[in-house]
């Protein structure tokens, strides 16, 4: 009985002795830290960062990176209550700072190291740091990393929501690197983990970011998008729907013609189309034109199965309609339950005919003038 208390002593003396001195860091200790962090000189900086996280270690962490994350929480754990958001701001606010002397490296770059290889692995431990606080405010920061690949690439596409905006802003930048990174982003907010928490503005701001890039000049971007906008509709569920309703099939489309085109999204029992959330529809060519004018949104009988659907009116100039199109396609998102992306299309028959009775609905059923 004595040994085996003994051995439970010696056992926990050592953790005792750990959380004793872990348990020891200062409001003093942090600041005179943090107020390292704006020196002009990357060294002073960097030994500063260090020292913050070496206040819960007993070793030196540039040697061992993969501790950082524990570090970073236990650092924010056994801090005063008081200071914890200090340090998360201050991370957040020095890897800001350290964006910039990164894109200023890049701009300068003439085929020699600029920047250090101690330089370079502290930027990465920092990116990695501000990555393990998973706060939101870091956005700008990670956004401004971005280039650095993996694990603020990661990162973002984990904040889904609350990045989506400031991700597809990067694809408006002349960068061709930030715009790749910006694209793997949103490619990997479609991975099983970060998808599902994605709401209904996002998973339309998503779609939207990958047909911008597939459009891109970088053949190696565009692919990529391109397969990952097919993946995305490969989770669309099917929908019907009626093009001018009441008009007989196919519909006929006169590409001159003002008028609007009505397109009915019906309702089963499984289905309710006045769920949809209109401003994520699209019609025309390829079903992604944003064509959309209005819809009814108190819904209508517009097949006589009693249930109300939806009918919403698009602009013919911007379904991207051609002479030959024998189809149209209809994109959108359902809200509840739940994110619900689905896809219909119904015939068409598109015609080119300057009509001079465009008040007649017969107008657009004319063949095409000879000229």
């Amino acid at each position: 009985m004595r040994k085996s208390f003994l051995l439970l002593v010696l056992v926990l003396l050592p953790i005792d002795s750990a959380l004793h001195a872990q348990g020891s860091i200062s409001h003093a200790q942090i600041t005179s830290f943090i107020s390292q962090f704006s020196n002009n000189d990357s060294k002073v900086r960097l030994d500063a960062f260090y020292g913050l996280l070496d206040l819960t270690s007993s070793f030196n962490i540039t040697a061992n990176s993969y501790s950082i994350p524990e570090q970073t929480t236990t650092l924010l754990a056994l801090a005063p209550s008081s200071d914890t958001d200090t340090i998360r701001l201050a991370l957040i606010n020095l890897l800001s700072q350290e964006n910039v002397l990164v894109h200023a490296s890049n701009q300068s770059f003439t085929g020699e190291q600029v920047l250090s290889e101690e330089y370079t692995d502290y930027y990465a431990d920092l990116i990695n740091v501000v990555v393990t606080l998973q706060d939101s405010r870091s956005i700008p920061a990670l956004v401004g990393a971005i280039t650095s690949g993996g694990t603020a690439v990661g990162a973002l596409a984990a904040f889904g929501n609350a990045s989506i905006t400031a991700v597809l802003q990067q694809l408006s930048t002349s960068n061709e690197g930030v715009r790749g990174f910006a694209t793997l982003t949103l490619i990997q907010m479609l991975d099983s983990t970060n998808f599902p928490k994605l709401s209904v503005p996002t998973i339309f701001g998503l779609q939207s970011g990958l047909i911008k890039a597939a459009s891109f000049p970088e053949s190696y971007i565009a692919v990529e998008a391109g397969k990952n906008l097919q993946q995305l509709d490969s989770k669309r569920v099917a929908v019907e729907i009626d093009i001018k309703p009441g008009r007989g099939v196919p519909s006929t489309i006169n590409l001159t013609s003002k008028r609007k085109i009505p397109v009915a999204i019906l309702s089963t029992p499984s289905f309710n189309a006045l769920s949809i959330d209109t401003s994520t529809l699209t019609f025309g060519h390829t079903g992604y034109e944003h064509s959309l004018v209005s819809c009814n949104r108190h819904g209508e009988d517009a097949n006589s199965d009693g249930l109300l659907d939806l009918v919403c009116h698009f602009s013919v100039s911007q379904t991207g309609f051609k002479v030959g199109d024998s189809k149209g396609i209809l994109k959108g998102i359902a809200g509840t339950p739940g994110p619900v992306l689905f896809a219909g299309s119904g015939a068409v028959r598109i015609i080119d005919n300057h009509c001079d009775r465009e008040e007649d609905d017969d107008c657009e059923d004319l063949e095409p003038r000879n000229r």
